[in-house]
């Protein structure tokens, strides 16, 4: 092991020295390149400069022949009478050998007043005017076919006594390679177009080249810019410059060739260079083979022969041997560091495993996706599983059986769940259980979930009975009070009532045309109709058994319980808002009634003492629970006590005049939780108050 360890390590180290070699080389290289390329482009730069300036010249010298002959004051004279046959003889007169090519005059209209017609030439003057896209005292070159012209323009104003008369002078000529001067060392052709390159008397070596050159202008020519330095071989360079027409089309293009004469250079140099890295690269091999071998290798074993103890036993605690220096000393010295965290890190785990195995609650660590990771042995009682390995990989809905939406909750904001029933296998338990999110720094796996749970079965089935004893008593109260509350009614309602209206009948059949009796009818109906509804309620309420029951119905019946009640309907502004379709959930009739009235109720005595006076009553289904929201425009509950308000014994009313005692709302969240449902309160002091109640959709809803 130890042969193979120190073999492995010879072997990179000899590849490292041998990549920092070529690395080496490399570089040198790329120098060198830079070098040769920044002396080309200073040289090339120098030859564009040279070619540029000996055309600016040749420029410079027509314009100056046309100021002379613009400047004519006989033929401004003709110009100002607009004399045709004048302008025509001066032009003849002024004219030298040395002044060929055509010239021609044009107005500030750009009417032609003199010259001779040239088609191409025509083109080229009518779209100067039509753009106004040429730089006076400067030229225009004009591609036709192989032939290479040049346009020179010059302004001329004219001063006249009401305003300025300006004219334009023009000058074609043919251009050849002899009317620009360029330095005796420098070497340059004229062409319109890449493909007239077969026909320029080049240099031998280049006509060899004469594809690749054509190609390599090809790509200048595509490419935005003036000027281009083209390089085709080792060997073979080129400038060139590209002049355009007013329509934005090479009509001159100028070629320099440029001999480089790298090839020669380039083998030397890189030869020598490799030579002399290649020498120093095996006398660094031969000096530190044997340095390596002691300094590296061996503390390299004594790290690894500690490792593989420490592997086998992570809590044993190995000092440092030999002191060495340096970064290995460094690497030592952390080495012996992380042996010893790592042991009191052992230490430390040994006691969280043992607190938490012995918790009567189940632990667990779950990732993003809610996939358990760690749980503790309790789980498995709790769950009656027989492996932990059972649970690992689970997701919490999975193991819970609990909505999808529960889960979601628990993501976003944490769930807390003090009573839920599970299933497992045909039996039922009951747990409380909690979720709630970390953040680890230091784990590039991002969010993690924690849930505790705990079996509360027993606890349940001992308050089983108390909470059974409890709602039937609630229960019996208030149906006895409806029940005499009913009867009361009945006695004095029904008797007075049945006479009226008997009277009512008999009077009609002596008087039919009389309204008022029709009056009395109408209201004995109504009247009979309330109690009608009344009964009604009291028939619903005494059925304690959980069915499914019509919350709409259920709300609707306790809204017309209230309109008796004389400051709801003189002064409550009502607003409902029930869902189209019934709204179905499986519980009894008189839980629910108790729920709804108790806030209801609650809502009128908030509003007794308010200027604006609404009372909101919503129902709507999402996903898989009904929603009802009773919101009412009172006082408002004090931000201190918002969490207090579903404590037992807990009332914001005055006990003397309201009759609180702080039972409504605990045992309307109590009967809620009961369904496996919640309530939740905003409120906004001197604003108002919302309650939203969730409960189950009936599985058996149709």
């Amino acid at each position: 092991m130890t042969s193979q360890l120190e073999k492995r390590v010879f072997i990179l180290f000899f590849v490292i020295t041998f990549v920092m070699i070529f690395l080496l080389i490399l570089i040198s290289w790329q120098i060198i390149a830079f070098s040769i390329r920044q002396n080309e482009d200073r040289e090339i730069k120098d030859r564009f400069t040279k070619i540029e300036t000996s055309i600016k010249n040749y420029s410079q010298n027509r314009n100056h022949m046309l100021s002379e002959i613009s400047n004519h004051q006989e033929l401004q004279q003709a110009f100002l009478l607009n004399d045709s046959l004048k302008i025509r003889q001066l032009f003849d007169s002024l004219r030298t050998p040395e002044q060929r090519g055509i010239f021609y005059l044009y107005d500030e209209q750009g009417e032609k007043i003199y010259g001779d017609r040239f088609p191409i030439a025509e083109l080229q003057i009518n779209r100067i005017f039509e753009t106004a896209a040429f730089a006076y005292d400067s030229f225009l070159p004009i591609a036709v076919g192989r032939e290479i012209f040049m346009l020179f323009v010059k302004k001329t104003v004219i001063p006249a006594d009401h305003s300025d008369l300006i004219y334009y002078l023009f000058h074609l000529e043919q251009f050849d390679n002899s009317l620009v001067r360029l330095p005796s060392d420098l070497q340059a052709f004229f062409f319109t177009n890449p493909e007239n390159l077969g026909n320029i008397n080049l240099p031998d070596n280049y006509k060899q080249s004469s594809h690749q050159l054509q190609a390599a202008v090809n790509r200048a020519v595509d490419n935005t810019g003036k000027s281009h330095f083209i390089r085709l071989s080792l060997e073979l360079g080129g400038a060139v410059l590209i002049y355009e027409d007013i329509f934005n089309h090479p009509a001159m293009i100028v070629f320099s060739p440029y001999y480089r004469n790298l090839n020669q250079f380039a083998h030397q140099g890189l030869l020598f260079v490799f030579l002399i890295l290649t020498g120093i690269a095996l006398l660094m091999i031969t000096l530190s083979a044997n340095w390596f071998k002691g300094k590296i290798i061996a503390p390299v074993k004594e790290v690894s022969h500690k490792m593989k103890t420490i592997a086998s036993n992570p809590t044993t605690i190995m000092p440092p041997g030999k002191k060495y220096s340096g970064i290995l000393g460094d690497m030592i010295d952390t080495f012996y560091n992380m042996n010893n965290a790592l042991h009191n890190y052992g230490n430390s785990l040994m006691v969280y495993k043992t607190i938490t195995d012995h918790l009567d609650s189940g632990i667990l660590w779950m990732d993003a996706d809610m996939k358990i990771i760690i749980c503790n042995p309790s789980i498995l009682t709790i769950f009656d599983y027989t492996n932990i390995t059972e649970v690992i990989g689970l997701r919490l809905d999975e193991l819970l059986n609990v909505d999808q939406h529960i889960i979601d909750d628990a993501k976003s904001q944490g769930v807390y769940n003090p009573r839920l029933e599970i299933k497992i296998g045909k039996a039922s338990k009951f747990v409380r259980f909690v979720v709630f999110s970390v953040k680890q720094t230091n784990d590039k796996s991002g969010i993690r979930h924690i849930a505790s749970i705990y079996d509360i079965t027993t606890e349940i089935k001992e308050a089983a009975a108390r909470e059974r004893l409890e709602f039937e008593l609630i229960k019996s109260n208030r149906l006895a009070e409806l029940g005499r509350l009913a009867e009361g009614i009945v006695h004095n309602i029904n008797s007075p009532l049945n006479n009226i209206v008997g009277y009512a009948q008999l009077i009609k059949k002596n008087y039919p045309e009389n309204k008022d009796i029709e009056k009395i009818l109408s209201v004995g109906s109504s009247i009979a109709a309330s109690v009608k509804k009344l009964l009604s309620k009291v028939r619903e309420d005494n059925i304690s058994m959980i069915r499914p029951i019509d919350i709409n119905n259920l709300i609707t019946l306790e809204l017309d319980m209230c309109r008796h009640n004389i400051f709801f309907s003189q002064n409550i502004k009502l607003k409902t808002d029930l869902a189209p379709r019934s709204l179905m959930t499986d519980a009894s009739h008189g839980d629910i009634s108790i729920c709804i009235a108790n806030i209801i109720n609650n809502a009128i005595y908030a509003m007794q003492e308010t200027d604006k006076k609404e009372l909101s009553v919503a129902t709507a289904k999402k996903h898989s629970r009904i929603i009802i929201k009773i919101a009412d425009t009172g006082t408002g509950i004090d931000p201190r006590y918002i969490n207090k308000i579903f404590n037992p014994d807990f009332t914001t009313k005055n006990v003397d005049s309201a009759g609180g005692y702080g039972l409504g709302l605990a045992i309307s969240k109590s009967i809620i939780e009961k369904y496996n449902g919640k309530i939740e309160v905003q409120s906004e002091l001197g604003s108002g108050s919302s309650f939203t109640i969730y409960l189950p959709y009936s599985s058996t809803a149709t």
